[in-house]
């Protein structure tokens, strides 16, 4: 379980030695030290003290740190956004400004559901005694799936997902 840390004392310093974090007094006396795994977020009122090795530290492992005056009104915070998870949506987003890729993948998506219904709708009727409505509703699919695939066939979809692919995976 992960614990958060507040600190009030004014003149504090927090560093990083040997993979813990440690409480430095405004004397130069460590008070304390935690291992970092074991931070949830940091909480800093007024004027304390980071050094950059911790900063680096806290961004890279992703732990949060809360700035607040002495009386406790938020300033600001400090966080990483190199999260793995943070950096593909952020890929993603950028992927979608580009309207061309935006048009194919909405076709890519359509054609895989017209698939699906069309799988659906032989599951519901394959076994009762609707096959006229089910080969009328086939049809009707097939015409709309047909259709949509050949507006899709000028597109070249391995040049586009590789594309795709080394934009989101860079």
């Amino acid at each position: 379980m992960k614990i958060n840390l507040y600190l009030y004392t004014q003149g504090l310093s927090l560093g990083l030695k040997d993979g813990e974090i440690y409480v430095k007094s405004v004397e130069g006396e460590i008070l304390k030290t935690y291992p970092s795994y074991l931070i949830g977020i940091i909480y800093v009122y007024g004027n304390i003290y980071l050094t950059t090795q911790l900063i680096k530290h806290l961004l890279k492992n992703e732990i949060p740190v809360v700035f607040l005056s002495t009386k406790g009104d938020y300033i600001g915070s400090l966080l990483s956004i190199t999260n793995k998870k943070h950096l593909l949506k952020y890929r993603q987003w950028e992927v979608f400004k580009d309207e061309h890729t935006k048009i194919f993948l909405t076709k890519e998506i359509l054609i895989k559901k017209f698939e699906k219904q069309k799988e659906f709708l032989y599951q519901q009727y394959k076994n009762s005694n609707k096959i006229d409505d089910f080969s009328y509703l086939k049809q009707e699919l097939e015409n709309t799936f047909l259709e949509l695939k050949r507006c899709h066939q000028f597109e070249k979809k391995s040049i586009i997902y590789q594309r795709l692919k080394s934009k989101i995976m860079r």
